[in-house]
């Protein structure tokens, strides 16, 4: 099973073209809202089209989408619900592992750091 990760990087808008499909960038470091905003702007055409999508691709504009389960006091990956850690008073403990998330931490998907800065955000 593949992690789960949320886009966190800019957005690009573009004009495709029909029958070429070339792709002309209208603006670049967009949020999502501001491009969809912008793709909405543009009037309809029998020519072309204007889209957004993601403008970068690499792995540092993605990341874990952690929850915190307060019945369980854990912080937990979502959707797929593994448990990443226990929270123990003020700080989370790494002391047992489930399948899946001892690969996502071995393979550094997950960092410790990751779910340290996210816990103290959230908490």
């Amino acid at each position: 099973m593949e992690l789960q990760k949320i886009y966190v990087g800019t957005y690009k808008v573009y004009r495709v073209f029909k029958k070429s499909r070339k792709r002309v960038i209208i603006e670049k470091g967009l949020t999502r809202e501001q491009a969809k905003k912008l793709v909405q702007s543009f009037p309809d055409s029998n020519t072309s089209m204007v889209v957004f999508d993601k403008q970068f691709s690499t792995d540092r504009y993605y990341k874990p989408d952690f929850r915190i389960c307060t019945y369980s006091n854990t912080v937990r990956l979502f959707p797929q619900n593994y448990w990443i850690a226990s929270i123990k008073g003020n700080s989370l403990v790494f002391n047992s592992w489930e399948g899946m998330t001892k690969r996502l931490f071995e393979n550094k998907e997950i960092t410790e750091k990751q779910v340290i800065n996210f816990y103290n955000k959230n908490k």
